[in-house]
C-alpha cells in the first residue's frame, strides 16, 4: 500500500491506542501546480501515478506520469499524456494495459471552457506508450467505470453538463470490450445518476447506490437519491435493490472478504459539516444495516488487509474490523510540515493546496470525492516541483 499523502498534515487522537506503523517511501516528483489525479499497480508490481497540469496562464492543460517501484523505492519518469484524451477511472485491463475513461476539465479562463473530456486511451506499460482507442458514444463525468469478470468494462452514468450550466445526470450505460476494441450500449440504469458509488460483488454482479438524479427527470434541476440497484452482465439487465435510509453522493465503497459491501459516507448538514456514517450491504439478504462509523469523516476507499480488517487514512488513520464491528486507530503517516514554497502558478492556496485554482473555473455541483469520477482539479493537491512525502503502511494487531 503506496498512499500518496498530500496536503495538510494528518493527526490521529490522541486519547486511541495506534497499532501498526509507516515506513517512508520515496516521493514523486510533481511539477508546479500539478495535481496527481489517481495511481494504480500495475501487473508487474509498479506503480503508475498520472498527473494533470491544469489550463493556467502558463500553458495549456497537460499530463504527466511516473512509474514507482516498490523494490528500488525510487520513481522514475514515463511517457507524458493529453489529459482532453480522457484521464479518470483508471482501470488495469487483463492484459496489462491501463484504461482511463471520461474526466472534467477547463480549457480556458472562461466557465464556458468547462466540461467532459474526450474519451478514452490506454497506457502500456511494456512500451512506456499512450495510444487511443474506440470512444465512448457520449462524453461524460461524475460517473462509474468498473472491469467485470469477463474483461469488459462497464461506464455507468454520469453527467453531460458543461461550463455553468446545472448538472445533468443520465442513465445511459456503455461497455467496452478492449479485446474487440469496441464500445456497445448497456442496458440504461432506471434513472440518470452522477457522483454515485458502485461495487462489484462477489457474484460478478455491480450494486451501484446513491448519487444525484434530475427532478423532474430530465430537468436540469437535481437532489440526492438514496436507491439502489444491481447490474447483472450475464443478463444485460438491472434491477432494485434495497435503498440506503439516506441519500449520499459520493461514498466510498469497500467490498470485504466476506462479500459484503462496507460504505462509508457523510450527510451534509446546514452548516457545512456532515454526521459520518457507516453502513453495512448484504447482497444475499439484499439488506442494509447500520454498521459503527469511524470517528472522523474523510479518507479514501479503504483498503482491505490479508486478515480481513480495512484501513481508511486520511485524516489519520483508522483500522475496521467487520467482524466486530469495531474501529481502531492506526498508527499515523508521520506529521510532515512542509517547506516554505511560492504559490502555484495557477494561483491555488500552496500553503494548503486544498483550494480549486482561483483561475480556473469551477462548478460547485462538480466536486468528485474520488479521481475516479473524473475531475484533475479535485483529484490531488497542488504542489511544487519537490513532490510530497510518500509513506508505506503495515498493520498488526
Amino acid at each position: 500500500l503506496l498512499p500518496l499523502l498530500l496536503g495538510a498534515p494528518l493527526v490521529r487522537p490522541p486519547a486511541a491506542r495506534a497499532v501498526g506503523g509507516w515506513t517512508p517511501a520515496a516521493p514523486p516528483a510533481i511539477p508546479q501546480g500539478g495535481r496527481v489525479n489517481g495511481a494504480i499497480v500495475l501487473q508487474d508490481g509498479r506503480v503508475l501515478a498520472t498527473i494533470v497540469i491544469p489550463f493556467s496562464s502558463e500553458g495549456p492543460v497537460r499530463g504527466t506520469a511516473q512509474l514507482y517501484d516498490p523494490a528500488a523505492d525510487r520513481w522514475s519518469p514515463a511517457a507524458p499524456f493529453d489529459p482532453l484524451a480522457g484521464h479518470a477511472n483508471p482501470l488495469r485491463l487483463p492484459d496489462g494495459r491501463v484504461l482511463f475513461t471520461s474526466g472534467w476539465l477547463c480549457t480556458a479562463l472562461n466557465p464556458s471552457s468547462c466540461g467532459p473530456t474526450g474519451g478514452a486511451q490506454v497506457y502500456d506499460p511494456a512500451s512506456d506508450r499512450w495510444a487511443p482507442v474506440a470512444q465512448p458514444h457520449i462524453r461524460r463525468h461524475s460517473d462509474t467505470a468498473t472491469l467485470l469478470p469477463d474483461g469488459t468494462v462497464l461506464v455507468v452514468g454520469g453527467d453531460t453538463g458543461r461550463g455553468p450550466a446545472p448538472p445533468f445526470p443520465i442513465s445511459v450505460v456503455e461497455r467496452y470490450d478492449p479485446r474487440t476494441d469496441r464500445w456497445t450500449d448497456a442496458a440504461p440504469l432506471s434513472l440518470g445518476r452522477a457522483h454515485h458509488s458502485a461495487v462489484l460483488l462477489r457474484d460478478g454482479r455491480l450494486l451501484v447506490f446513491g448519487g444525484h438524479t434530475s427532478t423532474p427527470a430530465g430537468s436540469y434541476s437535481s437532489a440526492s437519491v438514496a436507491t439502489a440497484e444491481i447490474y447483472d452482465p450475464a443478463t444485460d439487465r438491472w434491477t432494485p435493490a434495497a435503498s440506503l435510509d439516506t441519500p449520499l453522493t459520493n461514498a466510498r465503497p469497500t467490498l470485504l472478504q466476506d462479500g459484503r459491501v462496507l460504505l462509508l459516507g457523510t450527510r451534509p448538514d446546514a452548516a457545512g459539516g456532515g454526521e459520518v456514517l457507516a453502513r453495512l450491504y448484504d447482497p444475499a439478504a439484499d439488506r442494509w444495516s447500520p454498521a459503527t462509523p469511524p470517528a472522523a469523516p474523510g479518507g479514501g476507499p479503504g483498503s482491505v488487509l490479508p486478515d480481513g480488517r480495512v484501513l481508511v487514512v486520511g485524516p489519520g488513520a483508522r483500522l475496521y474490523d467487520p467482524a466486530r464491528d469495531i474501529w481502531a486507530d492506526a498508527a499515523p503517516p508521520p506529521t510532515r510540515t512542509p517547506a516554505p514554497r511560492p504559490c502555484c502558478a495557477t494561483g491555488a492556496s500552496c500553503s494548503s493546496g486544498r483550494a480549486a485554482p482561483k483561475s480556473t473555473p469551477t462548478h460547485p455541483s462538480r466536486a468528485p470525492a474520488s479521481p475516479r469520477r473524473g475531475s484533475a482539479s479535485a483529484g490531488g493537491s497542488s504542489t511544487t516541483g519537490r513532490g510530497t512525502a510518500g509513506w508505506r503502511a503495515t498493520a498488526s494487531r
